[in-house]
């Protein structure tokens, strides 16, 4: 099978350090040989990048794994390239996950404390002992530890999120980038308009998170695309954590914004937007 995002995938773990990228390669190789469709998104990260992370509460530490070139980061993808967030459970992903275990890696997963569904990193003889051509990895010398810290709202963000509603839903909110009771309406009613087209939900579109809209949230999950995906990324940005981009794609930044979201406010850390996310977003 040909990986829908081979050239990617290999060009990441080319910048793995020597024995991290050896048995990531042997796993790549175990994934391509079972035809199981992933997207290796992320592997080597700065510590700039990374202390964005501790700040949204993406991440709990500066001792990332990733900075020292023993991690990486993979999503399941169907075989036209889309990435499905909610695939880690399928019987051909746990197996891919079971096989990097006995190569040595450690999957977020298992995690009690926080939850991380894309990640493995491996250990090799503890954190920064890999080496990149025989230069030994020097681990960061001090662990910062925060608590989930909510991004001041991007200046801005909230007020391309109400220009959207009322090119696409005609709300008529005022676009002040402040996030009210008005706006927060809107972004319901847009929502419940979406479950109507996209899933035939039949809901009356009035703003009201009540029963049926809540039962029909349950549908989100079978597949939800595009305008929700909107919607949601603009939900965040109106909470104070920016999903890093506005586009309907639920990509990387979307899914540690809910991942730290979800956080803050107690629910399952599983990066996805289901009735309890939604729940805590709109009620």
């Amino acid at each position: 099978m040909k990986m829908y995002y081979d050239a990617r995938n290999k060009s990441n773990l080319e910048k793995l350090a020597k024995h991290t990228k050896a048995a990531a390669l042997r796993w790549y190789d175990y994934c391509v040989k079972n035809n199981i469709n992933i997207l290796i998104y992320e592997t080597i990260r700065t510590k700039a990048k990374q202390r964005e992370y501790v700040n949204s509460g993406a991440s709990q530490t500066m001792n990332s794994y990733h900075i020292v070139g023993q991690a990486l980061d993979f999503v399941p993808v169907d075989d036209k390239g889309n990435t499905l967030w909610n695939g880690y459970g399928a019987d051909d992903i746990q197996k891919a996950i079971s096989y990097a275990k006995s190569l040595g890696f450690e999957w977020g997963g298992d995690w009690k404390s926080f939850v991380d569904k894309p990640h493995l990193q491996f250990n090799y003889k503890g954190y920064g002992t890999d080496t990149f051509e025989e230069k030994t990895v020097e681990a960061p010398k001090t662990e910062v530890k925060t608590e989930v810290v909510t991004n001041p709202k991007p200046k801005g963000k909230i007020e391309t999120f109400q220009n959207w509603l009322n090119q696409t839903y005609k709300t008529g909110i005022k676009s002040d980038n402040l996030y009210g009771p008005k706006t927060k309406k809107a972004a319901l009613m847009a929502l419940q308009t979406e479950l109507n087209r996209q899933f035939n939900a039949g809901l009356i579109v009035d703003g009201i998170w009540g029963p049926k809209t809540k039962a029909a949230i349950r549908t989100v999950s079978r597949g939800a695309k595009g305008n929700i995906t909107r919607i949601i990324q603009g939900m965040l940005y109106c909470l104070g954590f920016d999903p890093k981009g506005f586009d309907g794609i639920f990509g990387n930044g979307s899914y540690y914004a809910v991942m730290a979201f979800q956080k803050k406010n107690k629910l399952t850390q599983d990066g996805l937007v289901g009735r309890n996310t939604f729940e805590k977003m709109f009620k």
